[in-house]
């Protein structure tokens, strides 16, 4: 998905010559109401393996016409069924991600996501080793009280790359009364949340951390964590998101990216779907606090196979079940 304007998106839409295809496009785009013309037969290749805890199917499609929208060449994976690596833990009803259908959510007046980074930061980054932490029993998304008490559920693709904001320079997130502080920022691909069953090329966490009155931060629980995902997708270049993913690298040593604009990782809207989740890694902590942006960022596409060359087998977790919980949404509906 790549942004045209502020507001509109250069969307692909699938032709119709592939039941599948078209059913996740037509879900994707929420449009299966408007007739559409396929400007040329829908392409899908050959599934690329590993992708997470399955296999996937690229499908690509030239661009299509839709009345009064202009859509350009868009890949998507699509899950297949076939399993391999290790395997998650059982699903419950609280975990994350979840597959997010927008015509099923709570269309509500949400308190706004506010965001205040400071410019021109030089973020450490460092390779985040899942088989490091199955053996010294590292905890992962949490704080020193929450190692896990199951190693065995730290799984192969959790590995990640995970960019830090340096001491002392606050990067806060602000919902309702709740403070947060930005703990780090981290990919996976391809995303681990799927809009209409369809999933983007890379997700972007923020990971914030609960702040105290006395500006202290725990982290001990997920209940202290807001994150924001945010889809990427190859398109223009993004100076500070490009220089990120750039240098992702596997190896022990960190590395510093200087220059790094935090508010350029993020749309210039903040719309989003909000519901209660858990970390995604290793012990899985439920209570996590959600924000899921309707519209994505683009990086150079570059950038993007740099980053996923480093994760060949993808690092992303299968789609968990929603359960009964409701997914709320301040997007607007434009259909």
């Amino acid at each position: 998905m790549v942004l045209l304007g502020r507001r509109d998106y250069r969307c692909k839409h699938l032709s119709s010559g592939r039941r599948i295809a078209s059913k996740l496009a037509s879900n994707f785009l929420n449009c299966s109401s408007r007739p559409y013309r396929p400007a040329s037969a829908l392409q899908v290749t050959s599934g690329v393996p590993g992708y997470g805890q399955g296999r996937y199917a690229v499908i690509t499609s030239p661009a299509v016409h839709l009345p009064n929208r202009r859509c350009s060449p868009m890949s998507l994976t699509a899950p297949v069924p076939s399993a391999s690596g290790r395997p998650s833990p059982a699903p419950s009803l609280s975990q994350s991600p979840v597959d997010i259908r927008p015509q099923s959510t709570d269309v509500s007046i949400l308190p706004p996501l506010r965001f205040h980074h400071p410019t021109s930061l030089t973020m450490r980054l460092h390779f985040d080793d899942p088989r490091r932490r199955r053996h010294d029993g590292t905890p992962t998304s949490a704080g020193p009280a929450a190692k896990s008490a199951q190693p065995d559920c730290v799984r192969d693709d959790e590995g990640t790359v995970k960019a830090e904001p340096p001491p002392g320079q606050e990067c806060r997130l602000t919902i309702g009364a709740d403070v947060y502080l930005l703990a780090d920022v981290h990919w996976h691909t391809p995303s681990e949340h799927t809009v209409g069953g369809v999933a983007f090329p890379m997700e972007q966490h923020m990971k914030y951390v609960r702040s105290a009155e006395d500006g202290t931060v725990s982290g001990e629980s997920g209940s202290e964590y807001a994150v924001i995902g945010v889809f990427v997708h190859p398109g223009e270049p993004n100076a500070s998101l490009d220089r990120l993913l750039g240098s992702a690298r596997r190896g022990e040593d960190p590395w510093a990216v200087a220059g790094v604009e935090l508010d350029a990782l993020l749309p210039t809207c903040t719309e989003s779907y909000r519901y209660l989740g858990s970390t995604t890694v290793c012990p899985y902590l439920p209570g996590v606090r959600w924000s899921v942006l309707t519209h994505p960022v683009q990086a150079s596409a570059a950038a993007v196979n740099h980053y996923r060359k480093v994760f060949p087998r993808g690092n992303a977790r299968a789609v968990q079940p929603l359960g009964d919980r409701r997914i709320a949404s301040d997007r607007h509906r434009w259909w």
